[in-house]
């Protein structure tokens, strides 16, 4: 079996999180130490999929075909947050103020559709974020000054964003996204 390592994801139509990035990235200097996430690479994960058989990428595509493309819905990004916990971060993300709502509407609908031709659903609630970077290690002093900065932080808005569905391939400088649809 031939397979490819997919997921679904909101791509903003601007440069709003990218044009901030390394701003961020400097103020997390000595408070945090991990893989930031390229600025061409910047999206919000609706449904990973993982390692999925070749033959149902075409299933996949017609299941999701009218989901695919640009969405209009304004994305208002403002604070950064840290999964599972501040006090535990694997994952420093930029938070939605506004569009969340949809993203959350579309990822349910992108699980019900996939559901339908065999692919499981998640277990966990969706959280709408954009993953900024995956610490390995940090400062918690240092972390929870440089988070605090942006607790409510206004990153602007992206006037719209993209449904894509991206191939995978991780290399060792990281990974290689490659849209599909």
């Amino acid at each position: 079996m031939q397979t490819k390592r997919l997921f679904i994801a909101a791509v903003p139509e601007t440069n709003v999180l990218r044009n901030h990035l390394e701003a961020v990235k400097h103020n997390f200097e000595g408070a945090l130490f991990g893989k930031w996430v390229e600025p061409n690479n910047l999206h919000l994960t609706l449904k990973f999929l993982g390692d999925t058989d070749v033959v149902l990428i075409p299933q996949i595509i017609a299941s999701l075909q009218d989901l695919f493309g640009e969405n209009f819905t304004p994305l208002a990004f403002a604070g950064l947050g840290a999964f599972p916990s501040v006090h535990s971060p694997r994952v420093l993300f930029a938070s939605l103020s506004s569009g969340g709502d949809i993203l959350i509407k579309l990822s349910k609908d992108i699980n019900a559709r996939l559901f339908e031709i065999g692919i499981p659903a998640e277990k966990k609630a969706f959280r709408p974020h954009f993953t900024l970077c995956r610490p390995k290690e940090f400062n918690f002093h240092n972390f929870s000054e440089a988070i605090e900065k942006y607790d409510k932080f206004n990153f602007g808005t992206s006037p719209g964003f993209s449904v894509v569905l991206f191939e995978s391939q991780l290399t060792k400088s990281g990974p290689i996204y490659t849209k599909l649809q």
